[in-house]
């Protein structure tokens, strides 16, 4: 049966009045479902328009897989309606052409005497359809198929009322209507939060969350407009909860909807939290990504430092300014650690901050490596600047004393002879060469006890 040909309990409720053909939920033996046609109401005659309407509505009844197990066809032929019978004659081999192996036996219901006559015109009509085809008296027709499976109108023992069956549909109709649709937007939700679930839960690649499932999750809870269908299920619930209490199917069905609204409720709230979860660890991964890279970049700055340090000996120096050199070279130095101290405690600030606790851990390791050779170069810094002041102090006193010494000799060599020959002179000069020794630049050395040694 096409798609086009469907249609609603409603759109044919004046033919299936008539209860010419029903499908009362009954089954065989073998599970399989009963399509009857029973003798019609009194001054009823269908047309094979009326028998086809309502008998491609009464196929598009049951679920896929209980129509894949086919269907066994009952056909009271005990009126001797030769119109009616041929009519429906033909629709079977129109609806066996249509879905192949849709119908599995057919039974003729008749008398001992019609058998012949039922059998000769089916196969008139049908001669090469392929089908299983018994006639059958009611009698006989129950050793086949048990009378707790039949309805009364062809010998059975359950009570089929074709109003009551028609009424059900009417309820039943838009409720499964409603339901599928519910069924296949919940499907439509349920499916990519389950991929996205799995996805924030199993993976171990906290990069992977951060630049990819993070946003899908995000992508996921913003378009699917979730709160909307569960509003939409619970109105659907309420609906029909009145109706159902009359009927255990839909209570079935309207109960594993409630199971399902339940579940995807909490599925967005377990996929919301790994998304917020993966949101952290996405900043997490950022915070350590760029903590790395300063980190590697400032290691790499404190050894070239370090080694600019080095470079500056302290060893061949033996004038003041060639150690001034040096000092304004290693002042240049000092000034760039000072800078490069603040940007590694920044950095080191900055990797303590990291709220994943792997990722802490591994930036504790690089901090750990960054405050030792920071503590290092400083170190070594501090050493190199104390040994070029020492070098320094030295010269310049070498210096002082160079200076204090030729100027005395200057000056005493400049003396008059004359000033010699005298006691006075002598002493006078004494006097001057003691004051001149007081102001030599080494303590200990400015006596005239010390001046030998000097």
């Amino acid at each position: 049966m096409n798609k086009s040909e469907f249609r609603r309990v409603y759109d044919i409720l004046d033919v299936l009045l008539y209860n010419f053909a029903i499908l009362p939920g009954l089954r065989d033996k073998e599970d399989r479902d009963l399509l009857i046609f029973p003798v019609p109401n009194k001054g009823v005659s269908p047309t094979y328009d009326d028998i086809s309407t309502v008998c491609n509505y009464l196929i598009s009844v049951p679920k896929k897989n209980v129509l894949n197990r086919g269907i066994v066809v009952l056909v009271d032929t005990t009126d001797a309606d030769s119109e009616r019978l041929t009519d429906i004659f033909v629709f079977l081999r129109q609806l066996q052409a249509t879905i192949p192996g849709c119908i599995v036996v057919i039974h003729l219901i008749t008398t001992h005497n019609y058998k012949k006559e039922a059998l000769l015109q089916f196969k008139n009509v049908n001669p090469n359809l392929g089908i299983e085809v018994l006639c059958s008296t009611v009698e006989e027709l129950l050793h086949i198929i048990p009378a707790s499976s039949l309805p009364t109108s062809v010998g059975g023992h359950v009570s089929y009322d074709n109003d009551t069956w028609i009424k059900f549909r009417c309820n039943v109709e838009p409720f499964l209507s409603d339901c599928k649709s519910m069924g296949k937007r919940l499907e439509d939700l349920v499916r990519p939060l389950l991929d996205v679930e799995s996805v924030l839960a199993e993976t171990c690649d906290v990069e992977l969350v951060a630049e990819k499932y993070t946003n899908l999750a995000a992508q996921t809870m913003k378009n699917l407009h979730i709160q909307s269908l569960l509003s939409e299920g619970s109105i659907l619930i309420e609906r029909y909860t009145a109706t159902a209490a009359d009927y255990p199917d839909m209570q079935d069905t309207l109960s594993s909807i409630s199971d399902a609204l339940s579940h995807l409720a909490s599925l967005q709230d377990k996929v919301h939290n790994l998304a917020e979860k993966g949101q952290d660890k996405a900043k997490s991964m950022a915070a350590y990504t760029k903590f790395k890279r300063n980190s590697e970049h400032l290691s790499k700055e404190l050894r070239q430092l370090r080694s600019q340090i080095s470079d500056i000996t302290d060893v061949g120096l033996y004038d003041v300014s060639t150690v001034q050199s040096r000092q304004a070279s290693l002042q240049k130095h000092r000034l760039n650690l000072q800078n490069l101290e603040s940007s590694v405690n920044r950095c080191i600030e900055e990797g303590l901050s990291i709220e994943d606790i792997s990722r802490l851990q591994e930036a504790e390791k690089d901090v750990k490596m960054l405050q030792a050779d920071l503590k290092t170069l400083k170190s070594e810094e501090k050493h190199k600047r104390g040994k070029l002041e020492e070098i320094f102090e030295f010269h310049k006193l070498v210096e002082e004393c160079m200076s204090w010494f030729f100027s005395g000799i200057q000056r005493f060599t400049a003396q008059p002879v004359q000033r010699c020959n005298t006691l006075e002179g002598i002493c006078e000069l004494e006097v001057e060469l003691d004051k001149h020794l007081t102001r030599c630049p080494i303590d200990g050395y400015g006596t005239l006890d010390t001046l030998g040694t000097t």
